[in-house]
């Protein structure tokens, strides 16, 4: 009763006051209701638009890794090629070197038989060198070492024993080697 009272007697000073309460009400919930809503939505959208630039990131990310990976693998061809050279270029050389490592490992292979056959992918030509010989343990573990650390691109297929040799140290032995070469381009 004595707020009533209190309030009856300054209207003048409570009235502008609880208008402005009043309005504050009607723009805070006009806010809430009206403002809200369309900003939340503007939130929702970056947030979208934020994850999406993400995994556009990670997807640039991912294929240029892919596109260096391609690169290498490129070079990596085009060394292949330039070590290989065609046949023409290098069988002759890679004939004189096998031979040479062969003497070096102390062997002396018997003779040398060679074949060709063309690979259906990649451009290249598949030679195959076999060469039987006889020798003792040491002399076919240079080979194989002289083998492994030569700048030629030769690759040991197989090593199978022929037949024991007429003496008790040494071992009749064929080794199969295998080399490439880009095929050779023809006019």
């Amino acid at each position: 009763m004595m707020l009533l009272k209190i309030l009856g007697e300054k209207k003048a000073v409570w009235i502008p006051a609880a208008a402005l309460l009043a309005l504050n009400f009607l723009v805070f919930a006009g806010y809430r209701y009206v403002f809200a809503e369309k900003y939340s939505l503007e939130t929702v959208k970056k947030e979208k638009l934020e994850k999406d630039r993400e995994s556009l990131c990670a997807t640039h990310v991912g294929l240029k890794k892919t596109l260096e990976d391609w690169q290498r693998a490129l070079d990596g061809i085009e060394a292949v090629y330039t070590l290989t050279g065609t046949r023409e270029e290098k069988f002759t050389a890679l004939i004189q070197d096998v031979d040479g490592l062969a003497r070096k490992a102390g062997v002396v292979p018997h003779q040398i038989a060679f074949g060709y056959s063309d690979m259906p992918k990649g451009g290249l030509t598949e030679a195959r060198i076999t060469f039987p010989f006889e020798a003792d343990y040491r002399s076919v573990r240079n080979l194989l070492h002289l083998l492994e650390v030569t700048p030629s691109f030769i690759i040991t297929e197989s090593v199978s024993l022929a037949a024991s040799g007429e003496l008790q140290d040494k071992i009749r032995l064929q080794f199969a080697l295998r080399t490439y070469f880009k095929k050779e381009e023809r006019p």
